[in-house]
């Protein structure tokens, strides 16, 4: 109420004063109103002229955003509804991927041995989900290396994202997989850039090339699963309350603690013999740029050889 009173004395005040001033300083007055009041109207004005061209504009770059968006997420086999089309469905619960040689052989088994039908990359994802590298970016049904058949309808509710050391990922990757059969080498090329156009035949790579891919095979990966993941875990790390986590996250039956207490985590491994670690200062005498992007993911990710070894 006081300043309603306030507003109105002042007001009354006003009017007053205007009746008290000379005719022409009275004219004056009403002069400088109806100007205020024009510049009010001018600026209301281009207020609504300026949304008027501007609200199309939102609209087509939050458009714009949205398409890009989705391409990019459409490049994944997780089920994303405002992405996705009609006939696209949530087909199972979890997809834990990685690179290859990143221990999802021993997640996959020990979620197994907890009684859940997960699948590893060798194969079609059973009614839980699956351990893979191979189904973390979307293929042809024809096109997935291995014995791997999904089809574009089909996709995964959850992405969960595991990492492995990146020195000794990456030194496995380059020495133990396939680079030089077609089929494989031509899967990871339509999906991250090798640096090296798609192969017609069978080649015997140098060492050094074979380190070019695995490094930029690990960064890419890396990357784009860090954008579509729900969250990322390290194998080094993998423990029972991690489990636990991966199954809430995923919707699962909690198992009984019996069953976790009789897992054997040391047991559990998928070792291949190769050359000794490759270093960071190795790494960046074969791709400068592609290094950087590595040791940033693997500060990321709380590795602390980046900062030891370099």
């Amino acid at each position: 109420m006081k300043f309603k009173n306030y507003l109105y004395q002042k007001v009354e005040n006003s009017d007053d004063e205007e009746s008290n001033l000379p005719p022409q300083d009275r004219v004056t007055s009403q002069t400088n109103t109806v100007s205020q009041k024009f510049c009010c109207f001018f600026v209301a004005l281009v207020f609504v002229v300026a949304l008027y061209i501007s609200v199309p504009q939102l609209h087509y770059f939050s458009s714009n955003f949205q398409t890009k968006k989705c391409e990019f997420y459409m490049k994944s086999t997780k089920y994303f509804p405002e992405c996705s089309l009609d006939n696209t469905t949530s087909s199972w619960p979890l997809l834990i991927s990685a690179t290859p040689r990143s221990g999802t052989v021993r997640t996959q088994t020990l979620l197994k041995e907890l009684g859940f039908d997960i699948t590893d990359d060798w194969g079609n994802p059973g009614k839980h989900g699956t351990v893979s590298w191979i189904l973390a970016f979307r293929d042809s049904p024809e096109g997935y290396f291995g014995p791997v058949h999904i089809t574009k309808k089909q996709s995964f509710e959850h992405v969960l994202h595991q990492i492995r050391d990146p020195l000794a990922s990456i030194t496995s990757i380059a020495y133990t997989e396939p680079w030089h059969k077609k089929n494989y080498f031509n899967f990871v090329h339509r999906h991250v850039n090798l640096g090296h156009p798609a192969l017609n035949e069978t080649i015997d790579f140098s060492n050094e090339m074979r380190i070019s891919f695995a490094l930029r095979m690990w960064v890419q990966y890396h990357e784009f699963l860090d954008e579509i993941a729900d969250f990322h875990f390290k194998m080094e790390e993998l423990s029972i309350d991690m489990l636990k986590k991966i199954i809430q996250i995923s919707n699962f039956t909690m198992p009984s603690e019996n069953l976790f207490q009789k897992l054997k985590f040391e047991k559990v491994v998928n070792a291949r013999k190769h050359k000794e670690k490759i270093t960071w200062k190795e790494l960046e005498k074969i791709d400068s740029k592609f290094t950087k992007r590595a040791q940033n993911l693997a500060r990321k990710y709380d590795y602390n050889s980046v900062d030891e070894n370099f």
